[in-house]
Formats: C-alpha cells, structure tokens, sequence
C-alpha cells in the first residue's frame, strides 16, 4: 500500500471478503485478487477507450498469474492450501500443518512480486518490503 501512496483504511476493508478464496470458499486466493487490485490502482484505464492503460494492466496481471500457476499451481485458494477454509474440520486441520503462516509467506511473496512488476513499470515508484 505504500507503493501506491495509500495510507488509509479503505484497501484493507474492501479486500477483506477475499480471504480463504471469497468467504473461505476455496475460490479465487484473496492474494492473487489483492495483487490484481494493486496493479489495477496504477495502471489500470480511467476511461474505456484508453488501450494503452488497458493492455499494460492486462500484461501486468497475466505476469502475476503466470506466477502463481508457476510457484503454487493454481490461482485457486482451495488448490494452494489442499483445505475448504469454510469447512470447521479442515480450518482446524490448515491450523494445525502451519497452513495460516504459509498463506501469509504467500501474500509476503506475490505482495513484493507485484511491488517489483510496478516499480520496473513505473520508473517513480520504489519497491520497499512491507513492514
């Protein structure tokens, strides 16, 4: 959020159902949506005829899935994790193998990834490690 100058609440608070693929349903992983967010934020297009806007974002957000396909297999919560998240006894099991702080090295991960793909992009930013 520093990358982009955002200092407030509001991110945190509309990216918050995303967790454990959308309500712990397994879905899209809520990082991978955070990162397509952030992309979206910088170069996404103001207007929809802007092509150039359009085509950067895209090219963009295609490197950041290519990534976890790459790295994790899927971009889907339920695949990266081997657990549905809305299911008490399998939260209870991702708990128990360590699944919560691997989740949080994967949104570390794609979270500096997608800083480095902004910060190449957009030679005024600068890609810091979140605190």
């Amino acid at each position: 959020m520093d990358l982009l100058d955002l200092k407030n609440e509001f991110v945190p608070r509309i990216t918050t159902g995303f967790t454990g693929g959308v309500g712990r349903g397994g879905s899209v992983c809520g990082a991978f949506v955070g990162a397509i967010l952030g992309i979206g934020m910088k170069s996404g297009r103001g207007q929809g005829n802007d092509q150039e806007s359009l085509q950067e974002s895209l090219s963009l957000s295609k490197q950041v899935l290519d990534k976890f396909l790459t790295e994790y297999g899927s971009e889907k919560c339920v695949d990266i994790t081997g657990f549905l998240l809305n299911d008490p006894d399998q939260y209870q099991k991702y708990l128990e193998t360590g699944g919560k702080n691997r989740c949080i090295e994967l949104v570390r991960e794609i979270t500096l990834f997608t800083a480095r793909l902004l910060a190449e992009n957009f030679p005024g930013l600068v890609a810091t490690r979140p605190t």
